[in-house]
């Protein structure tokens, strides 16, 4: 089950990539680059927290 939750885990943050990626088609401003690179970390990590805390909760190994 934890090899699914990896596996989602790291689809969501390829989407999560690639729509990143679709707003410099226009050209790349490091400024912009810096803010989305944070975005795309909090957003990985919310992705994280979402998948991996239902599971825990469910299984209850949290604690």
């Amino acid at each position: 089950m934890l090899y699914f939750l990896y596996a989602v885990f790291f689809v969501c943050c390829i989407l999560i990539f690639k729509r990143i990626l679709s707003e410099f088609e226009s050209g790349f401003d490091w400024f912009s680059g810096t803010l989305y690179a944070l975005i795309f970390l909090i957003s990985c990590s919310l992705v994280w927290i979402f998948i991996f805390g239902i599971y825990y909760a469910a299984v209850g190994e949290m604690f």
